[in-house]
């Protein structure tokens, strides 16, 4: 397994893919650039599955509508054909449904 320290991520890798961890410590949910940060993450060319994707949250910081915040802003996505055909999808509609139905594990409150 191999590991890499980002400004704000980690990145293990073991033979088949890498999973993607950001740490956030932030008191307004989603945070800043959330849109560029969080596409970023999914159009990594070795991210092919939501599991690779992990966003980490200070609970001790984030508001009490954590969840609707943040589904709110993955409903305001909008995804390139690149990311999509990537997740196996045409509309945004379809990731962004994925998003949702895996939100607890892209999306943990700690």
């Amino acid at each position: 397994m191999h590991t890499k320290l980002g400004e704000d991520h980690i990145e293990l890798t073991d033979r088949f893919a890498p999973k993607y961890y950001e740490f956030k410590s932030v008191k307004k949910v989603p945070p800043y650039d959330f849109n560029t940060q969080f596409i970023k993450d999914l159009s990594r060319d070795n991210v092919g599955d939501l599991s690779q994707i992990q966003w980490i949250f200070d609970g001790a910081k984030s508001q009490p509508d954590f969840r609707s915040n943040l589904l709110n802003a993955v409903n305001d996505l909008s995804f390139s054909a690149n990311i999509l055909s990537k997740f196996g999808f045409t509309r945004n509609a379809q990731l962004r449904e994925l998003i949702s139905d895996n939100f607890e594990d892209v999306f943990v409150l700690v």
